[in-house]
């Protein structure tokens, strides 16, 4: 769970990909399987670091988001959109949200988790990264008046 991008299940396509954010607990590793037929029909969109629209003038990022996703594409909604960013506060690792409604549809699966520093957290390392085809995206782009 987080909050940059909305609730849902965040996820990298790199293992460990993501900072501690909790020093005082161990953190934990998962993988996440989807299948690639499921995964390429879901809506996909990568959110800028900033964008604005002229009647934005409640600066609620929520709505904001769901404005932005209809301007890219009617049926998008934050429900039923995979969202992707950089991560705040690290622009060199890129990250997605899995939105809960996507994964209340059951398509969704945690293979194997494990605590870091186990031979089972090690297993997971092994499998590899993903290739989520996301191209460059400019991290300090921002679209403004759109």
């Amino acid at each position: 769970m987080g909050r940059q991008l909305g609730t849902g299940t965040y996820i990298s396509a790199r293992f460990q990909d993501f900072p501690d954010y909790d020093p005082s607990s161990v953190p934990w590793d998962c993988v996440v399987t989807i299948d690639a037929d499921v995964w390429d029909g879901w809506n996909q969109a990568w959110i800028p670091k900033s964008f604005e629209f002229p009647e934005d003038k409640e600066k609620n990022p929520e709505a904001n988001r769901a404005r932005f996703l209809t301007y890219l594409d009617a049926s998008m909604t934050p429900d039923n959109t995979v969202l992707f960013s950089k991560m705040l506060g690290h622009e060199d690792k890129d990250q997605a949200l899995i939105p809960a409604a996507l994964i209340d549809t059951g398509k969704v699966y945690l293979a194997q988790c494990a605590e870091r520093g186990t031979d089972a957290n090690d297993q997971i390392g092994n499998m590899g990264t993903v290739d989520w085809d996301l191209g460059c995206p400019d991290p300090s782009a921002s679209l403004f008046g759109i």
